[in-house]
């Protein structure tokens, strides 16, 4: 009679028969080899730069999105409110005028924007944002929703406003035609011209800016910028350092001027900005 054959019950390790060799496992899939670091497999290396075109932050340094190169800081005022023959409280005159194409005429609000209201002879209508002074390393920018037929610039490291002595950097372009220049305010009636050129003149909702900072020597290095609407981009268009004796090497206020030679076209500005940069 045949001997019935045991099974093994389920869950029980059989162990090998006596002599008999223990299966053969499949080999390991290969890892890294020691003190190497393993490259991504397939796809990953995919994932994280979608991720990176996608946000514009590096998963691997927190998460934090680089700046763009100009500006770096947020619009302080919109100028959205009702038509007034000056800007506000927030605002204050920058030239006193009499000298240079000043004048005391402070700027006003017209159609949510500011404007020169002044209308006879060579005029540049002035203002300071009053609210606070910002440290040495500063910028400022605005849009001009329509560029008047004369110069408008931003101005930086203001100083003694409001007086003769009064004294600042301006970045300017003169209305739709390029002409712009980097310029230093020594006081009330003196400026001097640090460098100027020309670049494809200004259309509607274009932007100029300007930034100033200190180099290692101590000496201001000045750089305008200029916003295309066209493209919806940036660029530096030229610096300069000032190396003179009048060089303003500390921070102050920020500011603007719009220009209205005989009432030749009154600009309108918008959405002025600026602080520490």
């Amino acid at each position: 009679m045949a001997r019935s054959r045991r099974l093994p019950q389920v869950g029980r390790t059989v162990s090998p028969r006596r002599g008999a060799q223990p299966p053969t496992q499949p080999p390991p899939p290969p890892g890294p080899s020691p003190g190497k670091s393993q490259g991504p497999t397939h796809g990953q290396g995919i994932g994280i730069g979608l991720f990176l075109l996608s946000t514009g932050r590096n998963p691997g340094q927190g998460g934090v999105a680089p700046q763009p190169a100009f500006p770096h800081t947020p619009i302080l005022d919109t100028f959205n409110r009702a038509d007034n023959a000056s800007l506000g409280a927030n605002w204050s005159l920058l030239n006193p005028g009499g000298a240079d194409g000043y004048i005391s005429t402070p700027l006003g609000i017209n159609g949510n924007a500011a404007y020169n209201p002044t209308t006879a002879g060579a005029n540049k209508s002035s203002a300071y944002w009053n609210v606070q002074t910002f440290n040495a390393t500063q910028e400022a920018y605005f849009t001009a929703n329509t560029p008047p037929s004369d110069w408008y610039a931003v101005c930086l490291r203001c100083q003694n406003v409001g007086g003769i002595s009064v004294k600042y950097y301006f970045f300017q372009t003169h209305g739709s035609d390029g002409a712009w220049g980097i310029n230093r305010m020594d006081s009330f009636s003196s400026e001097t011209s640090l460098q100027s050129g020309t670049f494809a003149g200004f259309a509607a909702g274009d932007r100029i800016g300007g930034r100033v900072q200190n180099n290692g020597s101590g000496n201001p290095v000045l750089t305008l910028w200029v916003f295309r609407a066209a493209t919806g981009l940036w660029s530096s268009v030229s610096s300069v350092t000032d190396t003179s004796g009048s060089k303003i090497t500390t921070g102050g206020n920020i500011g603007m001027f719009i220009g209205n030679l005989n009432g030749s076209g009154a600009g309108r500005m918008d959405n002025f900005g600026g602080g520490n940069a």
